[in-house]
């Protein structure tokens, strides 16, 4: 888990299936989540960062929650913010602090009166981080297949297990033969720079300046 690993899990409840993810790293986190809770509960902060995903569904809120830090007087919601009509909103009620300038780059574009090239560079923003989590997804899966492949051969000769059994199989397959470190071993600047490189060319050369840093979000890696 302090490698980045997750441990996913799945009931067939009906209606839909009950899922549940387990991590000890935040994906995307700038910070460690444990040290921002409400209650029992990460902030809209760390939710916003892990936001920033390959699925399209997540984008929106992602914005909403970057609204609601706004709102609670919280000027870094404005990293989040990915809808330029709710930007053009708060920009004359919150302007983005020169601070986070060097974080995110297209918010030097304040007030957002050129909705075209906002658009663009929004689109490059998402590309990049969509990217970047495909690369994240792609290292793990890598190292996927002896521990499944091993995991299977140790199964199959212990038919009827119980659960506890089945739970130190399975720690001592990922001890044995998944790394605990992969994206630290891969290179965390090397990731950062093929989804840079990527997202030119899908988007142009022009955008690379305005892509948002990234080298921060791989905090406790």
């Amino acid at each position: 888990m302090r490698g980045g690993w997750t441990s996913h899990f799945t009931w067939k409840t009906r209606p839909e299936e009950t899922c549940l993810d387990i991590f000890g790293i935040a994906p995307r986190g700038s910070s460690p989540w444990e040290l921002h809770l409400r209650g029992i509960y990460a902030d809209p902060n760390v939710v916003a960062e892990m936001k920033r995903t390959n699925r399209d569904r997540d984008w929106p809120f992602a914005t909403a929650l970057g609204g609601q830090m706004l709102d609670e007087g919280d000027a870094e919601g404005w990293l989040h913010l990915h809808d330029p009509e709710v930007m053009r909103l708060w920009v004359s009620v919150s302007p983005p602090p020169e601070s986070l300038l060097a974080f995110r780059p297209l918010l030097r574009l304040s007030p957002f009166k050129d909705v075209e090239k906002i658009k663009r560079l929004l689109l490059a923003e998402r590309v990049f981080w969509s990217e970047l989590d495909v690369i994240r997804i792609r290292i793990y899966q890598s190292h996927l297949r002896p521990y499944f492949s091993a995991l299977r051969k140790v199964s199959a000769s212990r038919r009827g297990i119980s659960l506890e059994e089945s739970h130190h199989l399975r720690v001592d397959g990922a001890l044995q033969h998944l790394p605990s470190r992969p994206l630290h071993d891969h290179g965390l600047g090397k990731m950062v720079e093929e989804a840079r490189n990527n997202t030119t060319l899908m988007i142009g050369s022009d955008v690379l300046d305005w892509l948002p840093a990234a080298e921060h979000n791989f905090t406790g890696l």
